[in-house]
């Protein structure tokens, strides 16, 4: 059965100093835990599926534990809301949906900066991945070993890179990059273990007949 889900979730900023600051830690404690009322919908009718909830600890957001595999129990197309109670989604937290078998495609919205460490990590059956021209830095290994992916375009908003992000992508064969080339770390990981042919835009100055160690072409 494949589903839609539209994932709701809040940053917490505290801040403070001294004892306010251990006053804060407290109500930091006090708020962390389930979001509760999160739930796959069925695409094609039938009703309402619940899916493991979310957890903000310190900041940090996580699904379930964060390392149990098949977080969602169909295939499942992910969709990120751009703001919940009216705060902005900036972050996706690393290893937020790592190890998601189920995981078939997902759709980060606008208003997200950043892609943290392994944030998709080892999610065997992605395909699809939309990375708005929002997002300026992918963390290291964001989508370490997924597998299933064939194909990804990099918007002109990004301007670093990380060690592993596409590592083990085995079948990533196009990568399509829409700015200049960002600043890389430890290029050659970056790549490694994949059969990516490298697309840019010639009208892009900075582009070689290499980068990250695989052959670039011009985009038609």
């Amino acid at each position: 059965m494949k589903v839609s889900v539209y994932v709701l979730f809040g940053l917490f900023f505290l801040v403070g100093c001294g004892e306010s600051n251990k006053e804060n830690q407290a109500d930091k404690k006090k708020s962390s835990g389930p979001i509760s009322g999160i739930t796959s919908l069925p695409r094609n009718g039938g009703g309402s599926k619940n899916i493991p909830s979310f957890s903000n600890e310190e900041g940090v957001l996580k699904m379930g534990d964060n390392q149990s595999p098949d977080k969602f129990d169909d295939p499942t197309d992910l969709v990120l809301p751009s703001e919940v109670g009216g705060e902005a989604v900036t972050t996706i937290a690393s290893g937020a949906f790592s190890d998601s078998s189920n995981l078939t495609s997902v759709v980060i919205p606008n208003t997200v900066t950043n892609i943290g460490d392994g944030a998709f990590y080892n999610n065997a059956n992605l395909k699809s991945v939309t990375i708005p021209n929002s997002v300026k830095s992918i963390g290291s290994g964001a989508f370490y070993a997924c597998v299933s992916l064939t194909e990804i375009t990099i918007p002109a908003s990004v301007t670093s890179i990380s060690e592993m992000a596409f590592l083990d992508c085995k079948k990533l064969e196009k990568v399509t990059f829409l700015g200049k080339p960002p600043v890389l770390k430890q290029a050659s990981s970056i790549f490694e273990n994949t059969s990516a042919t490298i697309y840019y835009d010639p009208k892009i100055p900075g582009w070689g007949a290499n980068f990250a160690g695989r052959a670039c072409e011009p985009m038609e």
